[in-house]
């Protein structure tokens, strides 16, 4: 199981200069998480990551975290390795494993966002501020050409961030190894007598990245290296920096948002943007109001911006969002029907999540919370005097918005309803998934 290649070059070995130099900003935090899988790049980033913490004396602590998905028989062994190892270092260790049944379809897909949400639940436990990860130098551009492939763009194309904020399920993600080659990382193994776990699906041209691995090697011979595939990602990502400024403006001073949920947006502003502006726009409008992680395809959001900017009516849904031109505007809200939203017990003061879209904080005693439920409005028993609905934005988009009952009395709704002062003072909903928006 374990890899042993041919001796390479001393000079490739990470010295231990460049080593510090690479989690030299890792002094900021207190506890982070590291994806370990049993491979090579992994492995070297946990054999880094302590060889740096025992000559920087950083007194924060780190827990390494395998997924053992099931889809291999090997897998259980490498977790196992993984765990050895960790134990003879003297770090924290966790095997998460996947255990739901698993999809017919898309299953890589499916597998990365288990992943994800295996790590997420971990680190909520854990405390840990961030996820390190091992990504390379050639992952870039493998990432490149596969999203090259599906016909992405500049966001797509863009290099992968050595810090992203605001990854899968939320998560910050560290990437320290994206300047460093794979070769490189495997030279230092080797000088540390380090042996890894071999995947043999990493060889096998069954595999999309294993063929654009190939094909990266061919482009190289044509003068498209990994410098030059790395250069242009970099300046994408550069392009999308500056797209998302804008974007970033426009929420801020176009966007209204009622606490309730829906959005809004003058449809003559939103005509008047640049098409790659208005595409970014769309994405961050849809995401927000439904809660999702990720984004509909470009070819999907290219079509709803064609339909907004030349259909005087509008009504279609996208990625679980509705999207309705209302008289001089158009309005986002989560889409009703799609699947049954969820009816839950408000117990004990404190903050819990709903909907993967609001967060209620509460600070009634548990006697005063007995008996409530947060659910969706269209659940929520009605009041004698219906309370008034904002004129612009149809009444219809406040379905699938929060509401607080107890029995058959509707105690809260924000921005909509409340049924007495203390109620409104003491229970606070916000969305999750925060963007800089002007609220009405």
């Amino acid at each position: 199981m374990r890899s042993a290649p041919e001796l390479h070059a001393c000079d490739l070995v990470l010295s231990s200069d460049q080593i510090d130099q690479t989690f030299k900003n890792f002094h900021a935090f207190s506890c982070l998480a590291i994806g370990v899988s049993g491979g090579s790049d992994s492995l070297a980033l946990l054999r880094l990551l302590h060889d740096w913490q025992q000559r920087s004396r950083w007194p924060g602590r780190f827990l390494v975290l395998t997924v053992d998905h099931g889809l291999r028989n090997e897998s259980a062994q490498e977790a196992e390795f993984v765990d050895d190892l960790c134990q003879r270092l003297g770090v924290d260790h966790r095997t998460l494993r996947w255990t739901s049944a698993k999809p017919t379809s898309n299953l890589q897909d499916e597998a990365r966002k288990a992943r994800y949400r295996l790590f997420a639940e971990a680190m909520s436990e854990a405390n840990a501020e961030a996820l390190v990860l091992a990504h390379h130098k050639d992952d870039q551009v493998e990432t490149f050409l596969d999203r090259l492939t599906r016909g992405s763009g500049v966001y797509g194309l863009g290099a992968m961030r050595a810090d992203e904020l605001a990854g899968p399920e939320g998560l910050r993600l560290l990437r320290p190894l994206l300047g460093v080659p794979k070769s490189q990382l495997q030279a230092t193994l080797q000088q540390m007598g380090q042996g890894w776990c071999h995947d043999p699906s990493n060889d096998s041209t069954a595999y999309k990245r294993v063929r654009l691995r190939h094909l990266a090697a061919e482009l190289a011979a044509e003068g498209l290296d990994v410098e030059r595939v790395v250069e242009t990602a970099g300046r994408l990502r550069r392009a999308a920096d500056a797209i998302d400024a804008w974007v970033g403006d426009v929420l801020q001073n176009n966007v209204d948002e009622h606490p309730a949920g829906p959005l809004g947006l003058l449809c003559e502003r939103y005509s008047g943007l640049p098409e790659e502006v208005r595409l970014r726009l769309l994405s961050r409008l849809i995401l927000r109001v439904t809660g999702n992680i990720y984004p509909p395809r470009l070819a999907k959001l290219e079509a709803l911006d064609l339909a907004l900017c030349t259909n005087a009516d509008v009504r279609l849904t996208l990625g679980g969002a509705q999207i309705v031109r209302f008289g001089d505007r158009f309005c986002f809200w989560k889409e009703a029907g799609r699947r049954p939203l969820e009816t839950i017990n408000l117990c004990g003061p404190g903050s819990m999540v709903w909907d993967e879209r609001f967060r209620v904080s509460s600070m009634l005693g548990e006697t005063a919370e007995e008996g409530m439920m947060i659910g969706p409005l269209a659940a929520a028993p009605t009041v004698g005097d219906e309370f008034a609905f904002p004129e612009d934005i149809p009444k219809d988009a406040f379905a699938t918005c929060l509401a607080i009952w107890r029995g058959d009395k509707l105690l809260l709704v924000p921005g909509l309803f409340h049924s007495d002062p203390e109620i409104k003072a003491s229970i606070a909903v916000d969305y999750l998934r925060k963007l800089p928006m002007h609220t009405i």
